[in-house]
């Protein structure tokens, strides 16, 4: 796993799109799917599209990273 940092300052929304945003990145490289052409030319556009929706999902479902932390840790 990778490790993710960003900057401090500006608003916390827009920080957290960008977490949600590196976080993508993260997977792409992680599960390999980088290494596929046509997925690595649409990486930063599915990225993109898809970090609002994934910030918006776990801010409206708190539970769910509490349930994959305890979950992972039971494996």
């Amino acid at each position: 796993a990778q490790r993710i940092d960003i900057a401090k300052g500006g608003q916390p929304a827009m920080r957290a799109r960008t977490l949600a945003h590196e976080a993508l990145h993260t997977l792409f490289w992680d599960s390999g799917l980088i290494a596929d052409p046509k997925i690595a030319a649409l990486e930063e556009r599915i990225v993109s599209g898809l970090e609002g929706p994934l910030a918006e999902m776990i801010a409206g479902n708190p539970a769910f990273i509490r349930y994959i932390v305890e979950a992972m840790k039971k494996q």
